[in-house]
C-alpha cells in the first residue's frame, strides 16, 4: 500500500490510501483523487468557519455542496449527470434516458473519469461495517457496473483512457454520552477493516483535530466526529 500524509492546517491530519498499479494512469489517478478529497477537506473547514457544523453531516444530495468544487478545482473539465449514452447537440435523443447517469465526468490530464457518490455514517464504538454501508457501495459499484460498455462513447482520440470511480464518504460519529477514547491508530485500524471489508483500492481518512470533531448539537443529540473517511473502488482502465 502507498500512503501520502498530509496536515491540513485548522482541520485534521491526513493519510491518502492506493492499492492499485503504478502505470502512468494509476499514478495520475491517484493525483486526481488525493486533489478531490484535499479540496474536499479544504472546503468543508471553509465551510465550518462561517456556520456551526460539519457539511458532510448531511445526506447524499447535500453532500455535492462541497464536493462538486472540490472536483471542480482538481478536473480540466467537468460534467454533473452526464449520460452515459454521449448525445451531440440536435440529437432527437437528447435528454432522455435509455441506459441512466453517472453523477460526475471528469477529464484529467488526458484521463476520463466517471464517478458515482454514495454516503452514509460508520460509528466508531460499534466497529460494524452496517448493511447501509454494504448496500449504497454495492448500489455504486452495480451501477456503474451498468454502464461499462456505454461510457466508451466518451473516450475521445486523444485521450488517454477513461476510469470507472465508486466514491463513498463516510463520517465517522459518536455520542457525546460514550466514552470513547479511541486514539489515531485505534481509528486507523477501523479505516483499515473498512477499506478491507468493502475491497477497496484507494481511501482517504482525514482525523479531525479537537476542535473540529465537536461536540455538535443535534436534534436528538450530542455527537462528535472524530474523523471523516472517502473510500473509493477505481475500474480497470478502459480504452
Amino acid at each position: 500500500m502507498a500512503n501520502r500524509n498530509e496536515t491540513i492546517r485548522g482541520f485534521g491530519k491526513c493519510v491518502h490510501s492506493s492499492e492499485f498499479g503504478k502505470s502512468e494512469g494509476h499514478s495520475i489517478t491517484n493525483d486526481f483523487l488525493c486533489n478531490i478529497t484535499t479540496n474536499f477537506y479544504k472546503n468543508s473547514l471553509e465551510h465550518r468557519k462561517h456556520e456551526d457544523y460539519l457539511p458532510f453531516i448531511y445526506g447524499e444530495r447535500q453532500i455535492h455542496s462541497i464536493l462538486c468544487p472540490a472536483i471542480y478545482d482538481s478536473s480540466d473539465s467537468l460534467l454533473i449527470e452526464a449520460g452515459v449514452n454521449r448525445k451531440k447537440r440536435g440529437d432527437d435523443n437528447v435528454g432522455t434516458d435509455h441506459h441512466g447517469w453517472v453523477d460526475y465526468y471528469c477529464n484529467y490530464r488526458k484521463f476520463i473519469y466517471f464517478l458515482e457518490i454514495k454516503h452514509s455514517f460508520y460509528s466508531p464504538s460499534s466497529k460494524i461495517v452496517k448493511e447501509v454501508i454494504k448496500k449504497k457501495w454495492h448500489h455504486a459499484d452495480k451501477q456503474l457496473q451498468s454502464v461499462k460498455k456505454e461510457i466508451t462513447d466518451w473516450i475521445k482520440p486523444n485521450s488517454k483512457g477513461a476510469f470507472r470511480v465508486a466514491m463513498l464518504i463516510l463520517p465517522y460519529f459518536h455520542s457525546v454520552d460514550k466514552d470513547l477514547s479511541l486514539n489515531s491508530d485505534e481509528i486507523l485500524e477501523q479505516h483499515s477493516n473498512i477499506n478491507t471489508t468493502l475491497k477497496t483500492n484507494w481511501s482517504s481518512l482525514c482525523l479531525l483535530n479537537k476542535k473540529m470533531s465537536g461536540p455538535y448539537e443535534y436534534d436528538k443529540s450530542t455527537e462528535m466526529h472524530p474523523a471523516v473517511g472517502i473510500y473509493c473502488k477505481i475500474s480497470d482502465i478502459h480504452k
